[in-house]
């Protein structure tokens, strides 16, 4: 089977890591290619190494030569099936597939849509085969966008399962996240937690357009690091994750994290509390938590870091990545079985 995936960009992103590893997963019973708009980009170059080809589309996603190019791609590749990531790439790949089984990827539960972009996209459904989210929460928000609950998949990310050594004895409390600095992740709830906690050192991950801000306002004990291509020094050597998003779907960060043996304290929302088990594999809290109620929860799991540890590891141990790449091709397989009826139900529709 050849599958021709289409992109916006393979900057580092959790969208742009789960195609790499899908890729590399199953590079053995899939032909894939890559079409991106956007180059450069650091999975880029790591697809190349493992044999993917890439094609730059070289437009804007968003512009008017996008359909054109993209179609253009479909023509010359042939593929059997066209895989879609996110938004944009989803409506593009609907209007341009022609008579490819086309499946779409919900990898967020933003809801930032405007109204005229809602249309467009209640217009592409049709065209879908089938929709992947990674997340019950993105799937929710699908269903209520109009894609039939018969056609959406959910199938949570794989991540790479490491052994991580065990954390020196006698270190002081650590804490950390990892996320983009956005406002829907809501690293100033952290910062305030972390101005209760003057003892505790806090290290924070990531880069995005709030982070002067939230340096301007982050107490002594906090530490930006900016992006880091390799979490797995930072995760080792600390004790809790924080997570205290808005919204989320499936976060790759809190897996990574809970792999590592990190405890992690999130807010209840998207597909958190299906991950965490609270009190259990770590804690939970309202998803407008106020800073006083996060610093009382890592401190918490300060008390129980070993039970809840284990507990953590354990059920990420669950996402492998073959597991979600087994499941993305039986989709794949799914998505092609069916793509003529949808096609002969377009026909009908249009005759009628």
């Amino acid at each position: 089977m050849k599958v021709l995936h289409v992109i916006g960009s393979l900057a580092r992103g959790g969208a742009e890591r789960q195609l790499y590893l899908l890729c590399r997963e199953t590079s053995g019973e899939i032909e894939h290619h890559v079409a991106v708009f956007q180059p450069g980009g650091c999975w880029e170059e790591k697809l190349r190494q493992i044999g993917i080809g890439v094609r730059c589309l070289e437009a804007p996603v968003a512009g008017p030569l996008a359909p054109w190019r993209l179609r253009r791609e479909v023509v010359r590749q042939r593929p059997d099936l066209l895989h879609c990531w996110l938004p944009s790439a989803n409506i593009l790949g609907a209007f341009t597939a022609g008579s490819v089984p086309v499946v779409a990827s919900v990898r967020n539960v933003d809801d930032w849509k405007p109204l005229a972009y809602r249309l467009i996209e209640r217009l592409a459904v049709p065209f879908w085969s089938a929709v992947i989210s990674n997340s019950h929460a993105g799937a929710d928000l699908t269903r209520r966008s109009g894609v039939p609950a018969s056609r959406i998949t959910v199938i949570p990310n794989g991540i790479e399962q490491r052994t991580f050594p065990p954390r020196e004895a006698g270190q002081p409390p650590a804490v950390c996240t990892a996320s983009r600095l956005v406002p829907q992740k809501r690293v100033d709830r952290i910062l305030a937690a972390a101005r209760l906690l003057p003892g505790v050192r806090f290290r924070i991950a990531g880069d995005g357009p709030l982070r002067a801000m939230l340096e301007r306002e982050a107490p002594p004990n906090v530490r930006f690091l900016g992006e880091i291509e390799d979490a797995s020094g930072l995760l080792s050597t600390s004790d809790v994750f924080v997570l205290a998003s808005e919204r989320e779907g499936t976060s790759n960060a809190l897996l990574e994290a809970m792999n590592a043996g990190c405890v992690p304290v999130v807010t209840d929302v998207g597909d958190n509390s299906r991950l965490v088990t609270d009190s259990v594999s770590g804690r939970i809290v309202p998803p407008d938590a106020a800073p006083r109620e996060i610093a009382a929860a890592i401190v918490s799991s300060f008390a129980s870091l070993d039970r809840m540890r284990r507990a953590a590891q354990q059920a990420a141990s669950q996402y492998t990545v073959a597991r979600m790449a087994r499941r993305t091709v039986e989709v794949y397989r799914h998505a092609r079985s069916l793509s003529g009826l949808h096609q002969f139900d377009r026909a009908r529709r249009r005759a009628a």
